[in-house]
């Protein structure tokens, strides 16, 4: 699903039961294909809030961030600014 959209049910759902998993101790990570599959600027940056909250992991399978990930780390502030200014870049509103 594009990351311009507003809704993204199958991500919520899968943040929501991330957490509900690690809450019962299981550590847990939630693996994405790409960094820009999660969103841009302001969305992205609450989406890790919501992860670090929730004391779950983040792994990327391809890009230039692939690998595991501390959501709660200087990467997030860093990857949130990058992918805002990025989709600036190519003329297309950050969303």
């Amino acid at each position: 699903m594009s990351t311009c959209a507003t809704k993204r049910p199958e991500l919520e759902a899968a943040v929501k039961l991330a957490g509900e998993i690690r809450s019962s101790g299981v550590a847990v990570t939630l693996v994405v294909h790409e960094h820009k599959r999660l969103g841009r600027g302001i969305e992205l940056a609450m989406l890790a809030e919501e992860l670090k909250a929730s004391d779950v992991g983040l792994e990327f399978l391809t890009g230039e961030l692939k690998g595991s990930h501390d959501p709660s780390g200087i990467v997030f502030t860093v990857l949130a600014a990058m992918s805002g200014m990025e989709s600036s870049d190519l003329g297309r509103p950050a969303s």
